[in-house]
């Protein structure tokens, strides 16, 4: 009698054959791909990261960051849309380090053509 393969190998199995692209994961790569430029024609200084010297960088998807209620009133802040800040996170592949970009600004230097760096 064979042996069946444990979970893990299982999920390992799972995780690594192909699947069709979704529509999600096709406009997560464009809006990757799009801010990468910007940053990339932004970025005028050495790219080193500060922490551990390596300049392998990784532009990750876009995060919200919702703001904090400090309202007192339970209902007010119930009753209130929440809001956030949307970043795109930069991360050294080494360390972990991250550098958070505002997602608007990046958006708004693409639109621009924004030259940034010459080289």
């Amino acid at each position: 009698m064979a042996k069946e393969p444990d979970p893990i190998t299982l999920a390992i199995a799972a995780s690594q054959s192909p699947r069709p692209p979704s529509p999600e994961l096709e406009a997560r790569e464009r809006l990757r791909e799009k801010h990468q430029q910007a940053i990339a024609r932004l970025w005028t200084k050495p790219s080193a990261c500060p922490i551990c010297g390596t300049d392998r960088w990784n532009v990750a998807d876009t995060v919200d960051m919702p703001l904090r209620d400090v309202a007192p009133d339970l209902a007010w802040a119930i009753a209130n849309v929440k809001q956030a800040y949307v970043y795109v996170p930069v991360g050294c592949t080494n360390c972990g380090y991250t550098i958070l970009f505002h997602a608007g600004t990046l958006d708004a230097r693409f639109n621009e053509g924004y030259p940034g760096r010459t080289g």
